[in-house]
């Protein structure tokens, strides 16, 4: 939806609406721009915001946003006691 949002823009504006950082910030993806961003731009990026906190990070499922180890992050019931090392074995 940001893709289409901006590519709705007049060609020589596009490159103003750049997406310079992409983070998990507290289990929340969280997207900064060059600009502020229009109405519908805002509203997709927040929208993708809103289903990081609903999403698994591991598989994709409906997870839960909690406090694990220190860190804020969503799981699953599967996965709920993954961790990155885990992916090592």
């Amino acid at each position: 939806k940001l893709e289409a949002a901006i590519r709705e823009q007049p060609a020589d504006l596009r490159d103003g609406f750049r997406i310079v950082q992409l983070k998990e910030k507290f289990g929340r993806l969280t997207v900064y721009q060059d600009r502020g961003g229009t109405p519908e731009m805002r509203a997709a990026i927040e929208e993708a915001g809103e289903a990081s906190v609903i999403t698994c990070e591991i598989c994709g499922e409906p997870g839960r946003l909690a406090e694990r180890n220190v860190f804020w992050s969503v799981k699953c019931a599967t996965h709920e006691n993954w961790s990155r090392f885990d992916q090592l074995l």
